[in-house]
């Protein structure tokens, strides 16, 4: 299954709602607090249920964040793998401009790899896409209007 491959919302939501506290940091502070609360003055059921709450929320958008991460690696990979057998234009920092068929895609930890020939590319370096074979530029057809003369044919 491919990793995660782009920063999640919902886990930058988490992060800014606790101040970058990780679940389990929070999870030491509750029971710190929990262990060192003076028993004369147990601490206030309500406050431990918001916090437990709290808990729960921020595990369930971690959740829903790898989730959400598996899903746009599986598209990505979708899309990429629909590129087999298409021409590619990818631009790469070290082989500058690409330009072939696509022959392959490998799923990796950071998103799909396409593969030209023997060299290997990522998915977001890729700018234009062409079926194989289609080097005609589009042809643009001027508009025509019709006019109907024959009112009264039926």
């Amino acid at each position: 299954m491919i990793s995660s491959v782009t920063p999640s919302v919902a886990n930058n939501e988490a992060n800014t709602a606790f101040g970058d506290l990780g679940t389990d940091l929070f999870l030491e502070l509750l029971v710190a607090q929990l262990q060192n609360q003076n028993p004369m003055e147990p601490m206030d059921g309500a406050a431990l249920l918001q916090q437990t709450s709290q808990l729960a929320n921020v595990e369930a958008l971690n959740e829903l964040s790898e989730l959400q991460s598996h899903i746009v690696g599986l598209g990505q990979f979708g899309a990429a793998a629909g590129m087999i057998g298409q021409t590619v234009t990818a631009s790469d920092p070290i082989f500058g401009q690409i330009e072939g068929v696509v022959t392959g895609v490998r799923a990796t930890a950071s998103g799909p790899m396409l593969q030209i020939g023997g060299i290997e590319f990522s998915f977001d370096q890729v700018t234009s896409v062409a079926l194989q074979g289609q080097t005609q530029p589009a042809v643009r057809q001027p508009a025509t209007t019709s006019t109907d003369t024959s009112e009264g044919e039926a």
